[in-house]
Formats: C-alpha cells, structure tokens, sequence
C-alpha cells in the first residue's frame, strides 16, 4: 500500500473540502420536490 493509500484510508486525506478562508460563505442547493414548479418565494429567514 503507498503512502497516500495509507493516507486516505485512515482517514487522514487532505482534500479540497478541507480548505478554509477567512470569511468564507457557504451554499447549499436545494432541489424542488415537484417537476416543472415555479419557485415563488424563499424564505431566507434563518439563514
């Protein structure tokens, strides 16, 4: 097993997922439950 082999399976990977910055935003996306909707609103209360 190489190195990065060991690496990946013991859970020690670095990926690109693990980089952060400072102030760094977030985004999720969000599919719609029903084919060929049309969104009318979100709310964005929480967030």
């Amino acid at each position: 097993m190489s190195k990065r082999e060991r690496r990946l399976v013991s859970g020690e990977g670095f990926y690109v997922d693990d980089i952060e910055f400072p102030n760094m935003a977030h985004c999720v996306f969000v599919g719609s439950p029903y084919a060929h909707a049309r969104i009318k609103s979100i709310d964005v209360s929480k967030a």
